[in-house]
């Protein structure tokens, strides 16, 4: 994604097992998303990285998918490829609406501004990590 950082930001991540990172400059970006429907947008400052994390399979086939259909949950990213924007609690939890559905094949559906996130495990593999990054921030 092509973006023009609006300033810098210094900041150590704190890693699952007690892991820190050195101090690395990130560049700030104002990054602006919406619903596919279109029926909502928001916009807010996100750090840039590289590589944001690990391989994340596309989702599996199975049962699953009909329980979802069945609840009129759809999800929009079905395709594998690198994972371009992740959102951290900070943003995340204005966007949650309050919608959650827990399913009875295993993972959880939670429902945001932008859409349904679908997440746990189905039975056969792990659908997201579910990890988090802690840090501590140097303002711009």
């Amino acid at each position: 994604m092509q973006f023009e950082s609006s300033c810098k930001e210094k900041l150590s991540h704190s890693l699952f097992g007690g892991t820190c990172s050195d101090i690395i400059t990130h560049d700030v970006f104002t990054v602006f998303l919406s619903k596919t429907d279109g029926t909502y947008y928001c916009n807010f400052k996100a750090l840039g990285q590289d590589v944001i994390c690990g391989s994340i399979p596309q989702i599996a086939k199975g049962e699953w998918l009909q329980e979802l259909r069945e609840n009129n949950i759809s999800f929009s990213d079905k395709n594998d490829g690198p994972i371009e924007i992740l959102i951290g609690v900070d943003i995340a939890g204005k966007l949650m609406t309050g919608g959650f559905k827990l399913l009875a094949s295993g993972p959880a559906a939670i429902e945001t501004k932008l859409g349904w996130t679908v997440f746990g495990k189905n039975g056969m593999r792990e659908i997201s990590d579910n990890s988090t990054d802690n840090c501590s921030s140097h303002p711009c």
